[in-house]
């Protein structure tokens, strides 16, 4: 159905455009009357011009032979001659088709050679007539054109008659003829007008159209290809460019596509032939199909693209030809996200399963090291029950390592963290009893230290940073062994937009720790399992728990840092990105001797659903001069709240069934909004506990603690002076 706003534009375009082909055809009319009119006026002027020459010269020449003979003043003679003369130019009158008249001046009589004139002499009165001028006449309702002329030696005035009917006729046939023309000329012109208006149109529109085409072919984030039936490249946007590396279209036109395109299969590393863009074998060839493909850039460095392609039929008039399109997307960066997203995913569930395991240890290991530190307190220094139960408390402390190692890749566990010199836990690592095991069990491992001067300082867990470094040096010592070097060093970097998507990390100032080695290398096979809890190619039991290197991945995930690995035909290079914090110096931690986390008698609330949590913390606290008392429940604790006002709560995270520890402290600090408290759990989960502490706990203790732990931690909170609730 016709559009009626397009039906009304075109009714006027087609009114305008009869109007303008009126006008047009009726100026051309008007000009070619005019011009014909002017044709037929100069062609009487010549006509009558000639003949009155003529008859002047006729009546010159009767009158020279008289003067010749002398006989001018002989009337007989004169009236001969003149006799003679007029019958000349009658006979050449008429034989022109022309009449004439001849007055006599001298006695104003006229003289009519032409018959069909008869009478028409009186008619015409020569006095009126102007000499050698073009008249018309309408004698007998016929038009005829005059012309006048004197001979003055026989006092003559001549009147020359032309019938300019047959110029009327010829006029009228003219215009009739021209006036077609002139239509016909202006068809022509208002078609001609038309036509190239239409072909100006189309091809606005056709460049309109390919600069459309262009600006979204050169807009698209994908790259975009086509190869002809040769196989060679005819068009390239920008992303492809960038793809590819030519930095130059020019250049790469009509170029193989196999040497723009240089594509190798993922699986057996062969490179696609020529004849695999000329046949259109060994690539997709409809729009769902997507072939993965690795891409040789011009500066040589691989990429993994997506290649989806599409043929085109290109008709011409000269010749047919079939295009191909190739769509290619870099995925390269995407597959490492994708990668990473995997590792991060099965490092969550992994930690899920150890962060449930390692809190029930936890509780059970509690007894296993806090009963014999309390059994030892009250043994004589000579009995003979110390030995077996401090090896008792030695193994018990082994698992808590264990299980701490358990905890570490159990992502969101709360550690707290501080302003701290990476330079300085290097140093303070290798002064410790654990960096010295290391040394006196690989004796040949020749160790260099580089530490960058002016290092950025880092917000970190000091205590997970050591043991990151203990698990690396231990690892390269393990994979080299015998002799070899490794070398420890620092620097600054910062890290830009595209390096940040590699590596997952945001953009930004980071501390960076490497340590390399020059051990046989990790196969490249084995490089993406081996932050994976319990993967290791070493003997198992000889090597430590196998956890070492998801250590050091969850501890950077942890840090919202990144670890990375590198490893060649001779040595591995793992690199720790921590980001780096504007403070200016590093915090400094107040350390408590034993004496000064002794009581002064406070109150302290234990809120524990293990009995033998209760009674542990029960018993130590009791031990260094604490007024204690405890709940088995969070509902418990908020009723004793209600009647008493104890120093500091003691508060347990996980307790079932009933409220956690965050439910808890959130009631109790209704009840009073600057009460103290002090987490203890095997396991948290991140949220609940920041949650918590968000609150106002004072502090986090993981489970089994000593003696030593529970008191500076309760003693630090308790001689806090202001508040520890922030609302």
């Amino acid at each position: 159905m016709t559009n009626p706003r397009i039906y009304r534009y075109n009714q006027r375009v087609f009114a305008s455009l009869l109007i303008v082909y009126f006008c047009l055809g009726m100026f051309l009319f008007v000009l070619v009357r005019h011009s014909v009119a002017n044709f037929r006026h100069e062609e009487i002027k010549k006509n009558m011009i000639w003949m009155g020459n003529s008859v002047n010269y006729l009546c010159s020449s009767g009158y020279d032979q008289l003067a010749r003979v002398g006989e001018i003043q002989n009337k007989v003679y004169v009236l001969l001659k003149q006799t003679e003369t007029l019958e000349m130019i009658e006979d050449f009158v008429r034989s022109n088709d022309f009449f004439i008249i001849i007055y006599d001046c001298s006695d104003k009589t006229p003289i009519t050679l032409t018959s069909s004139l008869a009478g028409a002499e009186d008619r015409i009165d020569p006095l009126n007539l102007k000499l050698n001028t073009i008249g018309h006449l309408n004698i007998n309702n016929l038009h005829y054109s005059s012309y006048a002329i004197s001979f003055d030696s026989w006092s003559w005035k001549i009147v020359l008659l032309k019938d300019s009917t047959s110029y009327d006729t010829l006029l009228s046939r003219l215009n009739i003829f021209y006036l077609v023309i002139a239509f016909l000329v202006c068809t022509l012109i208002i078609g001609f007008f038309l036509f190239y208006r239409q072909q100006t149109r189309s091809e606005q529109a056709l460049r309109q159209s390919e600069m459309n085409l262009k600006s979204t072919l050169y807009s698209l984030a994908e790259g975009v290809v086509t190869v002809d039936s040769n196989g060679c490249v005819t068009q390239m946007n920008p992303a492809a460019m960038s793809i590819t590396g030519w930095n130059s279209l020019e250049e790469a036109l009509n170029r193989p596509a196999s040497e723009i395109l240089p594509l190798l299969n993922p699986d057996d590393q062969s490179p696609l032939s020529d004849d695999a863009f000329k046949n259109r074998r060994g690539v997709p060839l409809t729009n769902k199909a997507v072939g993965e493909f690795i891409l040789v850039a011009k500066d040589g460095e691989q990429k993994l693209v997506q290649i989806r392609t599409a043929q085109l039929q290109i008709s011409t008039a000269s010749r047919k030809d079939e295009s191909l399109v190739l769509s290619i997307h870099d995925i390269t960066e995407q597959r490492i996200v994708e990668k990473q997203l995997r590792l991060a995913q099965k490092m969550e569930a992994i930690g899920m399963m150890a962060g449930s395991v390692a809190h029930d240890l936890n509780n059970i290991l509690s007894g296993i090291i806090s009963y014999p530190e309390l059994l030892l307190l009250r043994l004589p220094p000579d009995s003979a029950m110390r030995s077996p139960l401090e090896a008792i408390q030695k193994s018990g402390r082994r698992a808590a390592t264990v299980v701490a190692d358990l905890l570490t890749i159990a992502r969101g566990v709360v550690s707290e963290r501080i302003t701290a010199d990476l330079n300085i836990l290097i140093k303070e690592f290798f002064n410790s009893p654990e960096f010295m095991k290391v040394k006196e069990e690989y004796p040949d491992i020749e160790l260099s230290v580089d530490l960058t001067d002016n290092l950025l300082y880092t917000n970190c867990s000091t205590v997970h940073v050591k043991k990151c470094i203990m698990n690396l040096l231990l690892n390269s010592a393990e994979a080299i062994s015998g002799k070899g070097k490794c070398r420890l060093s620092t620097e600054n970097c910062s890290i830009d937009s595209s390096r940040s998507t590699e590596l997952n990390i945001k953009p930004g100032n980071y501390v960076v720790l490497k340590i390399q080695d020059d051990g046989p290398g990790i196969k490249e096979e084995h490089i993406g399992h081996i932050f994976e809890p319990f993967y290791t190619k070493k003997k198992m039991g000889s090597s430590g728990t196998g956890l070492g290197l998801a250590i050091v991945w969850n501890t950077m995930q942890d840090h919202n840092g990144a670890v990375t690995v590198e490893s060649q035909d001779r040595g591995v290079t793992f690199t720790l990105y921590f980001p780096a914090t504007s403070e200016l110096k590093p915090l400094i931690q107040k350390k408590l001797t034993l004496d000064e986390f002794r009581g002064n008698g406070e109150t302290i609330l234990i809120v524990d659903d293990d009995p033998q949590q209760r009674d542990i913390a029960t018993q130590i606290l009791s031990l260094i001069n604490y007024q204690v008392e405890s709940v088995s429940s969070g509902e418990a604790a908020i009723d004793y709240l209600a009647r008493k006002r104890p120093d500091l709560i003691l508060l347990d995270m996980i307790m079932d069934p009933g409220k956690n520890g965050y439910e808890t402290f959130r009631e109790i600090i209704k009840i009073n909004p600057h009460q103290k408290a002090l987490i203890a759990s095997g396991f948290s989960e991140s949220e609940e506990a920041k949650k918590t502490l968000q609150l106002g706990a004072g502090g986090f203790i993981s489970k089994p603690y000593s003696m030593e732990q529970l008191g500076k931690a309760v003693k630090e909170i308790l001689t806090r002076p202001d508040g520890v609730h922030q609302a």
